[in-house]
């Protein structure tokens, strides 16, 4: 009927909604690592060269400014743990 159309498309708004407020996951995987995905970390690692020092100020700046780095604390995250992002692993210090 309509009512479940009419839902469906509700549902799709609140999870589009969602993505465009967290552009990313965080998540503890079994080795204790801190693991984030999310296309917009994944085109940002396209374009940055973590190699050199202003790249990686520019990646640090970004995880801060898009909460990332809020949201790692928020899952627990502590000085030394490590934070893999698409085959980057950097370990975490504030």
């Amino acid at each position: 009927g309509v009512s479940s159309a009419a839902s469906d498309v509700y549902k799709r708004q609140v999870e589009y909604q969602a993505d465009r407020n967290l552009p990313y996951t965080v998540e503890r995987s079994d080795d204790g690592a801190f693991v984030v995905e999310g296309p917009r970390i994944e085109k940002m690692l396209g374009y940055t060269n973590l190699d050199s020092e202003k790249g990686f100020d520019f990646f640090q700046k970004f995880l801060k400014q898009n909460g990332i780095l809020d949201e790692l604390e928020k899952a627990g995250i502590s000085e030394g743990d490590t934070v893999r992002m698409y085959g980057l692993a950097f370990e975490y210090y504030k």
